[in-house]
């Protein structure tokens, strides 16, 4: 380049112009490249609380005053081309009065903003810098009477966009409408991720009208088991809170599902909590809750086994394991084990449904966004025994039951290189109790995690 640049010169005036021209022009467009990205520094920087918090209860309107009052002052020329989208999405929302309105609104938008039509009509690459603006039209797009083409938008959307996204890629409104859309289309289970990942955002009394909501909802489609697991997630969370428990409308779930004859499956989710929380048993909502555990005959092993079955049901059986010792028959100081071999990456958004419901949330804490389940096995020791799983390079999990005390198990963990201990730990758990002991670095193909869960028959 220097070369040509130096012949250039040889040329006199008439050859210089042009070169000069263009020296000028590229010293333009990368000064303005610089400022343009200056400035994009600048926008993201801007103050921005749509994606911090919600304080305001599912509704097909915003209405809290702060919001408002946001959404009617801010400057958009200081705000990214999604933030200003959103702004513009979540304005409409604010000023309508009717749920048949957001349709009105959807249709508005998409005269208007030819950003809008070009993300519903083929949603591209593009998409991911437009998650939130996106999430909020999915919203819409499943709100009131829709012509045919919506539900078609819809389902691109669902399909392109959101079917692999991680809760964690929203916040603020934009998660809270995204939870609402699948609540609407009732995908309960899909939505359970998100709706856990909402209470960051949200007042607990706002959160707790919201839980009351998704359990309306539940009931009203049918879904009776996650209306029952809500609705003692609903105690749990007033307890833990100090909110007053709604009893009137959480009695009113619970005849449903007297009239549905699913009463059992709340009696059977509250039993534990009950256990947890002997205050509970002055609330009569609860009483009447518990009066209807005859309604749901299962054994011991049933009721235990049926806590998490769900989540393993889909593997095989655990790989057989040594343990020392000989089993004992009275299993009152018995512990059993499991053990998770989860492999953990960074490269995209995923859980493995077997790893659904049993701590999810306290996995991506871990700082990775995909987990996938290895393998599975499971030691049944009694007290003073010890058993052993297999790793990789060699290294052998060995786990040693100390015995049980309260309702309580402790282990001594060990891993085994060898002949030489390379790790060590003491663990005291409870009933489906979940620790994370530990991380074994394999390279490029991402991160090992041992998880263990203790059970007390």
């Amino acid at each position: 380049m220097r070369y040509e640049i130096v012949r250039s010169w040889h040329f006199g005036t008439a050859g210089l112009r042009p070169v000069m021209m263009f020296l000028w022009l590229a010293a333009i467009l990368t000064l303005s490249a610089c400022a343009g990205k200056q400035m994009e520094v600048a926008l993201e920087g801007q103050p921005y609380p749509l994606r911090d918090r919600v304080p305001e209860e599912f509704s097909f309107k915003i209405k809290a005053p702060e919001t408002i009052t946001y959404l009617s002052t801010v400057d958009e020329a200081l705000l990214t081309p999604d933030r200003r989208l959103e702004v513009h999405i979540l304005r409409g929302l604010s000023e309508i009065s009717a749920k048949d309105q957001v349709q009105e609104v959807l249709d508005g938008l998409w005269e208007s903003e030819p950003l809008v039509r070009k993300l519903l009509q083929k949603p591209g690459p593009e998409a991911r810098d437009y998650f939130y603006p996106l999430a909020e039209l999915y919203y819409m797009l499943n709100t009131g009477a829709s012509d045919e083409w919506k539900r078609e938008a819809s389902e691109r959307l669902y399909r392109k966009v959101f079917c692999n996204m991680h809760p964690n890629q929203l916040s603020g409104y934009a998660l809270h409408f995204y939870t609402m859309a699948l609540l609407k289309r009732r995908m309960f289970k899909e939505a359970d991720p998100f709706f856990k990942r909402l209470r960051t955002f949200t007042p607990a009394d706002v959160y707790m009208k919201d839980m009351v909501m998704v359990i309306d909802m539940a009931c009203r489609h049918g879904d009776h088991a996650y209306a029952a697991s809500m609705m003692a997630k609903a105690c749990g969370f007033a307890q833990a809170n100090g909110i007053e428990l709604p009893e009137v409308e959480l009695r009113h779930c619970l005849s449903c599902l007297v009239e549905a004859g699913k009463a059992g499956l709340a009696a059977k989710e509250m039993e534990p909590l009950a256990k947890a929380y002997p205050e509970l048993a002055s609330h009569s909502f609860c009483q009447t809750v518990m009066a209807h555990r005859s309604s749901v005959k299962p054994t011991r092993h049933t009721v235990r086994r049926k806590s998490r079955p769900a989540i393993f049901n889909s593997r095989p059986a655990p790989e057989p394991v040594q343990v020392g010792g000989r089993e004992k028959e009275n299993t009152r100081d018995i512990t059993v084990v499991r053990v998770q071999t989860i492999k953990a990456s960074r490269d995209r958004y995923y859980l493995d449904p077997a790893l659904e419901g049993i701590g999810e949330e306290t996995l991506f804490a871990l700082e990775f966004t995909s987990f996938s389940l290895v393998k599975e096995n499971e030691l049944r020791l009694a007290r003073g025994e010890s058993g052993t799983v297999s790793l990789a390079r060699g290294q052998v999990l060995r786990i040693n039951s100390r015995g049980r005390e309260q309702g309580k198990c402790r282990l001594r963990v060990t891993i085994e290189q060898g002949h030489k201990e390379v790790f060590h730990t003491e663990l005291e758990s409870v009933d489906q109790g979940a620790t994370v002991i530990g991380r074994e670095e394999t390279g490029e193909d991402g991160t090992v995690l041992l998880r263990l869960i203790t059970l007390l028959p």
